[in-house]
């Protein structure tokens, strides 16, 4: 097993029937901050779209790409150790955001991260969603202007925790429009 965090925008939440979830982003080994600011719209726990388990996480879409890129905008405001890095990064992430068709939420499959990490899988899940809720006001705080010893902090730790990451709409879990139905999500 990889160990993977998955970021998905989907219309439906699991589990329904001919679920569709449209790739976003994964992360090796973590869960990233990026997936954690994507998430802070009144994230809850739901059944996973992957595991037969209450430990999948989905979030209201409305506003979330826009606070990520404005957060990420604002963090790369500063200096940070890998700036081509980052700003390539950075440009893939609001290209291909700008691209993703319209939905009404996003869905975060962290189980293999929750698995690798050992205990209650569901208790991962409900401690993560705290931490997004949590996490929630500091970034709106930072975009703000007001959180720059934090920021510099994340700068500080660019490769670990200030990276924009991948986008794809393709990734190790994908799935399947339901037969007949177009992709628009």
């Amino acid at each position: 097993m990889a160990n993977r965090s998955h970021l998905y925008t989907c219309d439906d939440i699991p589990p329904k029937d001919g679920f569709y979830a449209r790739g976003l982003s994964e992360c090796n080994r973590e869960i990233p901050l990026v997936h954690k600011v994507m998430m802070a719209n009144a994230p809850r726990v739901v059944r996973s779209a992957i595991w037969a388990r209450d430990i999948g996480i989905v979030a209201e879409r409305p506003g979330a790409f826009e606070r990520t890129l404005a957060f990420f905008s604002r963090l790369g405001e500063g200096e940070l150790a890998e700036r081509d890095r980052f700003d390539a990064e950075a440009a893939k992430m609001r290209a291909f955001l700008d691209a993703t068709p319209p939905t009404k939420y996003l869905l975060l499959e962290a189980g293999e991260i929750f698995s690798a990490m050992g205990g209650d899988l569901a208790l991962r899940a409900r401690q993560l969603v705290g931490e997004i809720v949590d996490l929630a006001p500091r970034v709106e705080r930072a975009i703000a202007g007001v959180e720059e010893p934090w920021l510099a902090q994340l700068r500080a730790n660019g490769q670990k925790a200030a990276r924009p990451g991948w986008w794809s709409e393709v990734l190790y879990y994908s799935f399947e429009p339901p037969e007949g139905a177009a992709e628009s999500t």
